[in-house]
């Protein structure tokens, strides 16, 4: 039956894969920073008191990045299941590609959630004509439920699933219907090992379904904000920045570069905005 899903790969989304290739270099926390909200998505990780985690914030603010570099850490650790990092101008927003695409990662880091899951894809091909609702109960949540029945070692820690950027999905209606399912999964299944990080702007539909009383008890939330603490950040960001720009191109810069008035300036256009700062780099490096 393993056979099985080859059926599913072409209804997934390789690329939205924490790993693709399509997204390499991916955004990542720069050493040093964004230290304090990586602490507290570990700590949720460790303690699970909730099933799911709201992070959320304007453009800019690095949500990707640390969804990156989060998802990275729990890769090394073994306890990453799946991620999907949407963008939209890559064609990585495709609603009905997310179910799929989960599955299809899940299969591939718990080899027997794998087997059960091309069990039921070979007892019913037609599955991925349904709507994600069905998809999720069906490809994700029942063969989870067997293993949990079954004591099986896989269900005794905490399994995530990282959804990032899910602003950038096609359709407010598939945005929300995608929150309100894994909510819906969530409290008729409280005891499954799966936990979900979703990473959005704080879009004004997405904070209603957020602030419903159905999703106070699993779900907590993190605003990641301009603060003091951010700039800090960007600013040391920057400053690495430039020193690793002035030792790789010596004869261009000196000793000197760029100057307190300049990194001063610079630092201000950037206004503690990680995207913002990173397009400078960018712009500075290729000039």
């Amino acid at each position: 039956p393993l056979a099985a899903l080859d059926r599913l790969l072409p209804y997934t989304c390789p690329e939205a894969a924490v790993d693709s290739s399509a997204r390499d270099p991916p955004p990542r926390c720069h050493p040093g920073t964004r230290q304090r909200v990586l602490d507290t998505l570990n700590d949720w990780l460790m303690n699970h008191l909730w099933k799911i985690f709201w992070l959320n914030g304007p453009a800019g603010t690095g949500k990707s990045a640390v969804a990156q570099t989060f998802a990275e850490m729990c890769l090394e650790q073994g306890r990453l299941g799946a991620a999907y990092f949407f963008f939209r101008s890559s064609g990585r927003n495709d609603p009905r590609t997310v179910i799929p695409t989960l599955a299809y990662q899940l299969a591939v880091n718990v080899p027997d959630y794998g087997h059960l899951l091309a069990c039921t894809i070979a007892r019913d091909p037609s599955i991925f004509e349904k709507t994600p609702r069905i998809q999720l109960r069906r490809l994700i949540v029942e063969p989870f439920t067997l293993l949990q029945a079954q004591a099986h070692w896989v269900t005794q820690t905490p399994i995530l699933i990282i959804l990032d950027g899910l602003d950038e999905c096609e359709g407010i209606e598939a945005q929300c219907e995608i929150v309100e399912m894994i909510g819906e999964a969530v409290r008729l299944r409280k005891d499954l090992p799966l936990i979900w990080l979703i990473a959005s702007r704080p879009e004004p539909h997405l904070q209603y379904i957020f602030s419903r009383a159905d999703f106070s008890i699993d779900c907590s939330k993190e605003v990641l904000l301009v603060d003091a603490d951010t700039k800090d950040d960007v600013n040391r960001y920057l400053r690495d920045s430039f020193d690793d720009i002035r030792m790789r191109f010596p004869h261009m810069t000196d000793v000197a570069w760029p100057s307190k008035v300049q990194s001063r300036r610079v630092e201000d256009i950037a206004s503690g905005l990680f995207a913002l700062a990173a397009t400078i780099v960018r712009y500075v490096s290729d000039v």
